[in-house]
């Protein structure tokens, strides 16, 4: 199960007291059962579209096999839990082999081989989970073609004598996984050179890869196999263009129906064009819209967010217009209103411990969300610069993004979340802590803010 793969995990219950809110309010993804059994809250209507619906109605659908998806959203959006909720829904039908790519290799020095050898890793260890055996020819062929390519060599004793064996089952599998994760640990100038012998030769290694994949399929029989390769939306540019431009046929060329998480920026990439038609659909999960592109503010949106903070937490630890407020400040992001709300709590349990009388009934003020979006808002001040200027203000004025001569600005400003596209109607607004900030500094009049 998912829940099992998943990192720092908390079971959560509802928040009955501040103290409780520390776990409650945790802005990770919602990935285990009871969890979502608890917490989840259907925020479609929110969006203005149903994304994962219509990924799952071309996988059951589509005409061709083998569907490859980009999946893209701003950071916070909520793809992670909205992934996972799919997964619940199409176990039945599909195997699924879920990994973060973080949990294995670092964003900043991230290959197309890396990603390659991850999902492979991952597919070793669904196996051992689900005690699925492959052929031996296929294991030494893999441990051979390592050996020979020098890309990845025997790490540890336990290793040599489980090899010496050669038994097909869990100590293959043992080797595999454990050769793989020695890669993804080799200093940086070390894997550099690996890399490039591998990425040569990387054709032959999906090749076992998709022989590997057809043993898997053989032994689920009337079942498909889904693998959802999360967090690659966390990409800087210049290593996505190199995975998804310059390496796509890698990426789907692999024989099982794959979704890709994707960097929401990328759609400004002047490349994007090309990208998209190597996948069979490109799908983006929207933002929760809390204004209207009129600045008239979005009901259904709002509601939707209060909802998923009562039900993690009692509405009554909160100052009346706590909850509001950090709806109103978050852009609509589930992760930023959990977050500033989480920090008021923090901010407010430190306050009542230093109280030499704390009050009966201990809440979450005003002043603590306060304090909490002034921090969140001069983070963000951080990230903008004057060159951002001109185009943040554009934005502010159209409503749309107002393309520069490579969509570099827009893209970091994406990258950020310094802009935001709600993608019902297609349209951009800033941040609400950037735009009140540049009331703050004079860049833009307060009567301008509707």
């Amino acid at each position: 199960m998912w829940e099992k793969e998943r990192k720092g995990v908390i079971e959560m219950k509802k928040a009955e007291t501040i103290k409780d809110l520390v776990n409650s309010l945790d802005p990770n993804p919602i990935s285990t059962d009871e969890n979502m059994e608890h917490f989840f809250v259907d925020t479609s209507e929110a969006r203005g579209a149903d994304a994962i619906a219509k990924i799952e109605y071309l996988l059951k659908n589509g005409e061709s096999k083998n569907k490859k998806f980009l999946f893209a959203g701003h950071a916070g959006s909520g793809k992670s839990t909205e992934l996972f909720k799919m997964t619940e829904r199409l176990k039945e039908q599909y195997t699924v082999i879920y990994l973060s790519i973080s949990d294995y290799v670092s964003f900043l020095d991230m290959s197309t081989v890396d990603v390659i050898y991850a999902i492979f890793k991952k597919m070793v260890e669904k196996c051992q989970e689900l005690g699925i055996k492959v052929r031996e020819e296929l294991i030494k062929n893999i441990l051979s073609y390592w050996q020979e390519e020098a890309i990845i060599s025997q790490t540890t004793e336990e290793e040599l004598s489980l090899e010496g064996e050669m038994e097909v089952g869990a100590s293959l599998f043992h080797i595999i996984s454990s050769r793989i994760k020695s890669f993804f640990q080799q200093s940086y100038k070390v894997k550099c050179e690996k890399v490039e012998k591998a990425e040569k030769s990387l054709p032959q290694f999906i090749s076992f890869v998709n022989i590997f994949l057809k043993d898997f399929k053989d032994s689920i029989e009337n079942k498909e196999i889904l693998i959802i390769v999360d967090d690659l939306d966390k990409m800087a540019e210049k290593e996505a263009c190199d995975i998804f431009k310059e390496h796509t046929m890698f990426l789907t060329s692999i024989n099982a129906n794959i979704i890709y998480t994707f960097p929401v920026f990328m759609h400004y990439n002047p490349n994007y064009r090309y990208i998209m038609m190597n996948f069979d659909e490109s799908v983006i999960l929207s933002i929760i819209m809390i204004n209207q592109k009129n600045g008239i503010e979005y009901d259904k949106g709002i509601e939707t967010l209060e909802t998923i903070v009562k039900k993690r937490a009692n509405e009554n630890l909160f100052e009346s217009d706590v909850i509001l407020f950090a709806i109103r400040k978050s852009g609509g992001s589930i992760r930023n209103v959990l977050n500033l709300l989480r920090t008021a709590s923090i901010n407010a349990g430190m306050r009542y411990e230093s109280c030499l009388e704390p009050p009966q009934k201990k809440l979450v003020t005003m002043a603590d969300v306060g304090i909490a979006y002034r921090d969140y808002k001069n983070a963000m001040q951080r990230l903008i610069n004057r060159k951002h200027l001109a185009v943040l203000k554009d934005i502010y004025k159209c409503k749309r993004p107002i393309s520069d001569e490579d969509n570099s600005i827009i893209m970091e400003l994406f990258k950020t979340f310094a802009v935001i596209e709600y993608n019902c109607d297609r349209w951009c607004d800033l941040n609400p802590a950037v735009k009140d900030y540049l009331v703050e500094v004079g860049e833009l009049e307060a009567e301008e803010l509707k």
